[in-house]
């Protein structure tokens, strides 16, 4: 479903959405119409993302874009809420009102490569920070330790609920940034008890981190939890 709706839909529950908009599915017209979408529908956060390759999703044949990347749509949106298009031109009727994030992954490879990242989009206006999925916590630690404290926005930490020990597996496959820890295979129980365990597993790895993370973000997989 495209991620407008569905904000759209949760907005008209009383939620306050994150709408995200991927650089990977459309033109900087597309983005910036679907900005302005998002504002006059009541949407006010936005989280800008350049999108994963096509060929790590289920649909590999399709056509990338990436008119943009994320840096420059979080200008974009920084020119939109001055009152101003894409092409530097006043808008003709109101300027939009669009609190701005960005992803970030603390387990990145490259910790130099993390940081020029990480402030790049901090200079472009991202305003909050949402995760890739967290596997290893000591790395999560050590980036809200050495930059994510320093730079005062709000940090949402992506968590995976799990469901047996064969999810692991599976997230690796579908979500290039996941690395999963060999010792967390060992936590897990023999059926029929593998829901329960995830509901648990998470709060244990993230206690120590509740002081420095601004929240934790809920991936799960398909199915019920």
């Amino acid at each position: 479903m495209s991620s407008l709706a569905a904000a759209t839909i949760l907005l008209h529950h009383g939620i306050e959405p994150i709408c995200q908009l991927a650089c990977r599915d459309r033109n900087c017209l597309a983005l910036q119409a679907d900005l302005m979408g998002a504002h006059a529908l009541g949407i006010r956060t936005v989280l800008a993302l350049t999108g994963d390759p096509l060929k790590a999703g289920d649909h590999p044949d399709a056509k990338a874009v990436f008119d943009l990347e994320s840096v420059r749509l979080l200008k974009l949106i920084g020119n939109l809420n001055n009152g101003w298009d894409f092409n530097q031109k006043p808008l003709t009727d109101e300027s939009t009102d669009l609190f701005a994030g960005a992803a970030v992954d603390p387990q990145c490879q490259s910790w130099s490569g993390l940081q020029r990242r990480f402030e790049g989009k901090l200079a472009a206006g991202a305003q909050f920070f949402q995760s890739q999925l967290i596997t290893d916590f000591e790395r999560l630690d050590k980036f809200m330790q050495q930059m994510g404290l320093e730079a005062n926005k709000p940090i949402l930490a992506g968590i995976f609920l799990l469901k047996s020990a064969k999810m692991p597996n599976l997230s690796i496959a579908m979500c290039r940034a996941s690395r999963f820890p060999k010792r967390l295979s060992n936590d897990w129980p023999r059926p029929p008890t593998p829901s329960r365990k995830a509901l648990k597993l998470p709060p244990s790895r993230s206690n120590k981190l509740s002081s420095s993370v601004t929240a934790f973000t809920s991936w799960r997989s398909s199915g019920k939890i």
